[in-house]
């Protein structure tokens, strides 16, 4: 992780820490601008999502449904950002299906798409500048 780090040098790191700090911890350690967001933390606007996982999911939607938003054509990221399905609680608030719902599917976990949802968590991606800088990048991994 910190050939890519030194690679795009971007300004802030989200690492999901919802199970485990240990990355993030030893990025900081290693001096990277890491910051830790919890998936499983209740979301910002708790009125439209039940979970931090769920609000950048929907943060996400909205940055690849504005133009000129746009993704490298790769089919395992095109997979993972179509095969979530969502539902909605009591309160009417979209929530994502769980992973494990997913591996009862036979569907793997959508880390990649996650990882692209991390960007959009406290000021990631989100201006023209940010989008563009991102189109540039052909690889995730």
């Amino acid at each position: 992780m910190g050939l890519l780090i030194e690679k795009f040098k971007p300004s802030k790191v989200f690492v999901d820490a919802t199970n485990s700090a240990g990355i993030s911890d030893r990025l900081t350690e290693e001096g990277y601008p890491a910051q830790r967001i919890h998936f499983g933390e209740g979301a910002v606007d708790d009125k439209l999502y039940v979970n931090r996982r769920d609000e950048l999911w929907g943060d996400m939607l909205t940055w690849l449904q504005d133009k000129p938003a746009s993704l490298p054509d790769e089919d395992d990221m095109a997979s993972q950002l179509t095969s979530v399905q969502y539902s909605y609680d009591s309160k009417r608030r979209k929530k994502l299906e769980s992973k494990e719902k997913m591996f009862d599917r036979g569907l793997k976990s959508p880390d990649d798409a996650d990882a692209l949802a991390l960007t959009f968590a406290k000021g990631g991606i989100g201006t023209a500048a940010d989008a563009q800088a991102f189109r540039g990048r052909r690889r995730f991994n």
